[in-house]
């Protein structure tokens, strides 16, 4: 009696351009929208649909730089502009006696600039490290609750709501995203690797494990919700026979992070 649909579009364009045999640039312009919805109409007094959706517009300027055969010089500029339909409930049919429920849109524009330097240090060492730094706004049009200092944030701590018109910056996050990595060639086939990076995560996915339905939605960071922010260190080893062609890894790695969310019990 019920019925699940989805959707998922995407585009893109690309443009590299040579400059020279040491020089090329690449752009990147893309699109994609994800969304699902739920609808059921056996019970005509409590039909419904319900539909959510998250839609990204990006673009991105890279550059690589070849110094010398074993030294390249990385960089470029990125953004994201994202776009939630957080939820959206409907009555379906003229019977249904269902109230009509819409969350309002949450918009967050993401931005960053990035640098890294390549290096074969000898035939058998080589270096990478990089660093990226991101910007993140949550934008308006928004009307954001303001809740009772000391109190847990719920329906009845809120003293008051403040409406942001459109394009109005409401909360902004930004840092450091360091990366780092070592490998090491024991042979001509096999090399070990040592890596550590930072990562920090701006949309965050929810998983609502006491419905069977699969509804998981996309929530932006907000001026109550941090962006998430992973440290993750791992080590590999890697060989490659000649012989029968086959590639053989293996990898552990130590992730901890930071701020990260879940609905409340109950929910």
């Amino acid at each position: 009696d019920t019925a699940y649909s989805y959707s998922d579009r995407n585009a893109s364009l690309k443009w590299k351009h040579i400059v020279n045999n040491k020089l090329y640039g690449l752009v990147t312009a893309g699109f994609s929208k994800y969304s699902y919805a739920v609808e059921s109409d056996a019970n005509p007094v409590n039909a419904f649909l319900m539909d959510f959706s998250v839609q990204q517009l990006n673009a991105k300027a890279d550059i690589n730089y070849f110094l010398n055969p074993k030294h390249t010089i990385t960089g470029g500029l990125s953004t994201i502009y994202y776009t939630l339909a957080p939820g959206n409930l409907q009555p379906r049919g003229s019977e249904s006696l269902i109230l009509p429920d819409v969350m309002q849109d949450e918009h967050g524009l993401e931005s960053a600039v990035y640098i890294g330097d390549n290096f074969e240090v000898s035939p058998k060492v080589s270096l990478y490290a990089g660093i990226r730094y991101s910007f993140y706004q949550f934008m308006g049009p928004k009307d954001v609750y303001r809740y009772a200092d000391g109190f847990p944030l719920e329906e009845s701590t809120i003293q008051d709501t403040v409406s942001y018109g459109s394009g109005k910056s409401i909360a902004s996050y930004h840092g450091a995203e360091p990366r780092f990595s070592i490998r090491y060639s024991i042979s001509n086939n096999a090399s070990v690797k040592f890596s550590y990076n930072r990562m920090r995560q701006y949309i965050q996915m929810l998983s609502n494990t006491t419905a069977i339905t699969p509804t998981d939605i996309w929530k932006l960071s907000d001026p109550y919700i941090q962006p998430q922010v992973g440290d993750q260190i791992s080590v590999g080893f890697y060989k490659s026979t000649k012989k029968h062609s086959i590639d053989i890894s293996i990898e552990a790695y130590y992730k901890t992070t930071e701020n990260t969310v879940d609905f409340k019990n109950g929910a």
